[in-house]
């Protein structure tokens, strides 16, 4: 092998189990916009305050629960991860719309309409802050599927976690193309 070789990392290996799993049952929702108004100060001047709609405080109210509640049925401490990377799965069913119901059972199929994917998932990570980890940023791997339930299914996330630990992955060593190969391609 020459020295001129090139190394070029594989892919990473994972953990088999999920550290955490959080059933919550109830429509998912995206996280909103957050809203602003101006208030007035006690020095006379005016000043802009930012603050989540009350939908997003109900949302993120109601999975701390189930957060904490899983937490608590595993024995584990709040918050579950205080340092390090983790990996993240949120699995959204949205509930089937009644008309589109048939007399043959319609199976799961992938949601392609709003939320977006990223809404829905900023709602349920922001909850988990201070419950599950200190801050969504210890996030390093990001999985969110959307989908519409079967037929009967009702409406639900599933947040599954795990820390993300990458092994040192193993180099795959490639050798330069040599002048004779060259004149094969």
């Amino acid at each position: 092998m020459s020295a001129a070789a090139v190394t070029v990392q594989q892919g990473l290996e994972e953990p088999k189990e999920w550290l955490l799993e959080v059933y919550i049952p109830g429509e998912p929702k995206g996280q909103p916009r957050a809203r602003s108004r101006v208030i007035q100060g006690r020095n006379g001047k005016a000043f802009a305050s930012h603050y989540d709609p009350p939908e997003a405080k109900e949302l993120k109210g109601a999975a701390q629960t189930h957060y904490k509640t899983a937490l608590q049925a595993k024995g584990l401490g709040v918050p579950l991860f205080a340092t390090g990377s983790i990996e993240v799965h949120i699995e959204a069913v949205f509930r089937l719309p009644q008309s589109a119901w048939r007399k043959t059972p319609v199976p799961r199929r992938p949601k392609v309409t709003k939320p977006d994917p990223d809404n829905v998932a900023k709602a349920y990570l922001d909850a988990a802050n201070e419950v599950l980890w200190l801050d969504d940023c210890q996030v390093g791997k990001l999985v969110v599927e959307r989908w519409v339930g079967a037929q009967g299914e009702a409406a639900h996330v599933v947040l599954r976690v795990r820390p993300w630990a990458p092994v040192a992955p193993r180099p795959m060593v490639y050798a330069p193309v040599v002048a004779e190969q060259r004149s094969l391609l």
